[in-house]
């Protein structure tokens, strides 16, 4: 499984920039029609950015998590290094771990907020 992530994480590492940008800007605009929008207008921006920054954030930290995942088979001799090695890689089997639990969160907190948002604003005339 980390081997796949990687492999994946390596194929989309030119995203890595980008989607760290889109997160602070998400965060900014959310920040920004917290604090500075005096009317419900500006609202109905706001679930968008939260959603935007939440996506952005976790394509940010899986692309940079699983690029330095170590090799299955090392040509290391000795059992300290061997060891290092398993135990670097049980690690990410378990950051791997929490990484799908929060993808499943991710996706059913974003599953939440478009139902609410679509409710709220979906039937408006623009």
């Amino acid at each position: 499984m980390i081997d796949r992530l990687r492999s994946i994480s390596n194929a989309i590492r030119g995203l890595s920039m980008p989607s760290l940008v889109l997160a602070i800007v998400c965060l900014a605009y959310a920040v920004f029609v917290i604090f500075a929008s005096s009317s419900h207008e500006g609202d109905k921006h706001l679930f968008p950015a939260i959603l935007g920054f939440l996506w952005a954030l976790s394509t940010y930290s899986f692309i940079e998590t699983f690029r330095h995942v170590p090799e299955r088979t090392g040509d290391e001799r000795g059992f300290v290094k061997r060891t290092k090695r398993k135990l670097s890689r049980f690690w990410y089997w378990i950051i791997g771990l929490v990484f799908l639990g929060t993808s499943v969160a991710v996706v059913a907190i974003t599953l939440r907020v478009l139902t609410i948002w679509f409710r709220e604003y979906g039937a408006e005339q623009s």
